[in-house]
This record gives structure tokens, sequence and C-alpha cells, in this order.
């Protein structure tokens, strides 16, 4: 089950995409601090759910000027540059979208299972590929980040895992 309808799946990838082309390259903020205050913004909640205001009805520069005022109470004022070519930071938002919409996750739990936005962001060399090449290396991101945690665990805590 897909986290919601495939016909707005397009404007949320590129909204997405824009929004951290835009804080990234225009603004000069940290992709990773980005993504972490957008995992946790009520806007990212409705992004989520599919509310289509959030999702095909505002930009990504609208997006990321809405979110980062409200969990900060500071307006990113920079214009947006436009460029035809599409950033490594574009793909990265917009694989980002792809894979929650798949995967039907929260965007903070797969953050905190292991894909940050830097994550995302060195798996560009699969710009070119299909999108599924993507979702394959994001899972297996995801998986060797939980297998690390696993083995970093005492020995008494692992035992504790069992059901």
């Amino acid at each position: 089950m897909y986290a919601y309808s495939e016909l707005y799946l397009d404007d949320a990838m590129c909204s997405m995409g824009e929004m951290f082309d835009y804080v990234i390259n225009d603004c000069c903020l940290d992709g990773n601090l980005f993504y972490d205050v957008f995992c946790t913004s009520p806007i990212c909640r409705q992004f989520e759910a599919g509310n289509p205001k959030y999702i095909s009805g505002r930009s990504g520069v609208e997006l990321a000027r809405d979110i980062w005022n409200h969990m900060t109470g500071e307006t990113l004022m920079r214009p947006p540059s436009f460029s035809l070519n599409r950033s490594e930071e574009y793909w990265a938002g917009w694989a980002l979208a792809y894979y929650q919409w798949f995967r039907a996750q929260r965007f903070f739990e797969m953050k905190k299972r292991g894909l940050r936005f830097s994550e995302t962001l060195a798996l560009y060399v699969l710009h070119e590929a299909d999108i599924s090449k993507f979702v394959s290396a994001a899972d297996h991101v995801i998986f060797s980040h939980q297998n690390h945690d696993i083995k970093h665990l005492t020995p008494d805590r692992q035992m504790n895992t069992q059901p």
C-alpha cells in the first residue's frame, strides 16, 4: 500500500526536490539540518499523508519557507535561483519523496533508521538509473544501519531483543 495516490507522486517528488535545492543551494543551509527540521514539522506529517495542499498545491520554495518559519520563527528571504539543470540536492529530495511514498514510511522513521539526507545524496551515482535501483540501495542503507546498531549492543541487551 502506497502512502497516497500515485496521481500526486510526480508533484510531490518535484516539490521536495525543489525544496532541498532551494534550502541548500540558495539559502546555504545544511541538508541534514533542514531534513531534521522537516521531519519534525507538522507540514511533514501532512506531506506524508498526501495532503494535496502540501504535495501538489505548494512549490518547493513555498514549502521550505513555511517549514523553516514554522519551526524556527525565521524567514527564508533569499530569492530562488532557477536553472534548467537539476542539482544533486534536487535529485536527493526527489528520490526521498519517492522512497517515502513507495515504502509508506514516515520521513522521521526513515531518518531514524539511517536514511538521512547525506546518505541519500551519496546515492546520486544512481541518478540516471531506474528509481527502483535507488529503492534497493536505500533499503540496503537502512538494513546496514540496523545491523550496525545490533552489533553495538552489549551481549545482555542482544539477548533482550528476542521475542
